[in-house]
């Protein structure tokens, strides 16, 4: 993951690797979607969830399209 400050510094940092662009998210998504990812993956009895609720949780994050789905 890499952070920048602006889209043209995207494009720019982009461009002069000759990279297409990837999927974009704010800094607001990515931490909401670590803040509930990860409060609890250091409990002993945590257990992966499901690919229904992983997928139910990025929709609520509003990460949606081919980037996010899960299966088929």
């Amino acid at each position: 993951m890499l952070a920048f400050r602006s889209e043209a510094h995207l494009n720019t940092w982009l461009s002069r690797r000759n990279l297409m662009t990837g999927y974009i998210m704010s800094l607001q998504q990515c931490f909401s979607l670590a803040g509930k990812w990860y409060p609890n993956r250091s409990k002993l009895d945590w257990k992966r969830p499901g690919a229904a609720d992983t997928q139910k949780l990025f929709e609520s994050l509003d990460l949606k399209g081919d980037f996010w789905k899960l299966g088929p």
